[in-house]
């Protein structure tokens, strides 16, 4: 996927992913209608969008923080809250190791900053 969040696909990679026997069927039209709906620029438009990518033991990994006014429906926040659970064992890592990383800093900080009171 491209940076533009999900959807954002070319079509040739979207029609990729279909078996051949049902993508020689599409229409002109049909292709069309599939690339519009897979390509739902509603990801776009929140106002906080932020991404960050990260290399650290030799990989790389990102960090999105997505906010905004909520628009998926109830039953669509039901099945998202059913396929990514927010009690995990690697969420709770890593809210455990970014309190660590603030901690370190704020010790780190005072005791710098006592360095030059007592001078």
């Amino acid at each position: 996927m491209t940076e533009n969040g999900p959807g954002s696909d070319t079509p040739e990679l979207l029609l990729s992913r279909l078996p051949s026997a049902i993508v020689d069927s599409f229409t002109p039209e049909q292709r069309a209608a599939l690339w519009a709906a897979a390509h739902s620029p509603s990801w776009q438009r929140h106002p906080v969008n932020l991404r960050v990518g990260l290399r650290l033991f030799g990989q790389s990994f990102f960090i999105t923080l997505v906010a905004g006014k909520e628009r998926r429906n109830f039953e669509r926040r039901r099945r998202d809250r059913r396929i990514n659970p927010v009690r995990t064992l690697a969420n709770l890592l890593f809210l455990v190791g970014v309190m660590a990383a603030t901690y370190l800093l704020v010790v780190l900080g005072m005791v710098f900053f006592s360095l030059f009171i007592q001078v």
